[in-house]
């Protein structure tokens, strides 16, 4: 009986110290997460921001080396820059920054990044741009018309807008643990430095390759893809909410910091010419000219629409190279002498 009772109350032992050694490291972690959030909150300014936006575990795509070259410029000790080109990839691709400060007698730096950050995170790139080098003379804002329908909901679908304020540390952080601003620099000191930079990327040239270009044309980049003009493109004239009080936001901006902004329209291929679209332009007009009603330092470029020959317009959002003098030209003459 003694042995039977000593034989049943082993398996009641190695399973009473089999859950004590699966609990110590579950207490262990309770204990030390805790500690881990507290010291990375307490020492979040102790460490220097990573303004990074493109991935570092994977290949950069197109948009996000177009992004992380400009937070680079942001970054960087630069030279002031008395005029800024801002806004979608309609600006990106159809001003050629160097020609424009030639024309217009401005030093210039092309802000423009993406439709996908909105108007928001356009002004946001700015005010980032301002806060590191100071107030710029004049800001042009170049957009698509049809950029200006996008809504709050797919600008969070897509994600990009809330990385750009990550990148920027404007993030309030009551979302996330506060070891997660730490991870990506942990993974870029981990990972061998520019690992993915110069892995091709198709017809769009490399990570590396794509920052230099951008960082020797002062930000400017050229359009590649041509459309095929079989049918005229719809514009919707709409300017969503959203984008409405993005650009309330960046127009009182300027008239807070003090600097003149000229809002200016991407032209259109002559194909998208209809009696529908010239309506839809017009609308859009009213829509912006609401929202600067009163600022005496914000000018439109009236009429809004204007129409290139087909095959000056690579696609719908994006000049063909050949016609990027023409477009940098009538910027330049506008901030000179006015609308021509």
């Amino acid at each position: 009986m003694n042995s039977s009772t000593f034989n049943s109350d082993q398996p009641s032992l190695a399973e009473s110290n089999g859950r004590q050694r699966c609990l110590l490291p579950l207490l262990l972690a309770l204990v030390a997460i805790p500690v881990i959030e507290c010291l990375a909150y307490v020492c979040r300014d102790m460490v220097e921001h990573d303004m990074s936006f493109s991935p570092s575990g994977s290949l950069p795509n197109l948009e996000e080396s177009i992004v992380q070259a400009k937070l680079d410029f942001i970054r960087q000790d630069r030279p002031v820059v008395e005029l800024v080109v801002l806004g979608d990839s309609s600006g990106l691709m159809g001003v050629d920054t160097q020609r424009l400060s030639e024309h217009a007698g401005y030093a210039a730096y092309n802000l423009c990044t993406i439709g996908y950050l909105g108007v928001e995170g356009h002004r946001l790139l700015l005010e980032s741009y301002i806060e590191k080098h100071g107030v710029p003379a004049v800001v042009v804002y170049h957009f698509a018309p049809n950029a200006m329908e996008s809504t709050e909901t797919e600008t969070e679908k897509i994600g990009y807008l809330s990385r750009l304020k990550g990148a920027l540390n404007l993030d309030d952080g009551a979302h996330r643990l506060p070891s997660r601003s730490y991870r990506e620099i942990v993974r870029r000191r981990v990972l061998p430095e520019g690992v993915f930079d110069a892995l091709p990327r198709g017809r769009w040239p490399s990570h590396r390759d794509t920052l230099k270009l951008l960082a020797d044309r002062e930000g400017s980049m050229s359009e590649i893809v041509e459309e095929d003009w079989r049918s005229p493109p719809v514009i919707s004239g709409i300017v969503s909410p959203y984008q409405r009080r993005a650009m309330q936001r960046l127009v009182d901006l300027s008239r807070r910091r003090g600097f003149r902004l000229n809002l200016i329209v991407n032209p259109l291929p002559e194909i998208a010419r209809t009696a529908t679209n010239v309506a839809a332009m017009a609308a859009l007009e009213t829509e912006i000219a609401g929202i600067i009603e009163g600022y005496k330092n914000v000018d439109l470029y009236r009429p809004v629409s204007r129409f290139y020959p087909n095959d000056s317009c690579a696609t719908l959002n994006h000049l063909h190279p050949d016609a990027v003098p023409e477009n940098s030209a009538t910027i330049a003459d506008w901030l000179l002498n006015g609308p021509m």
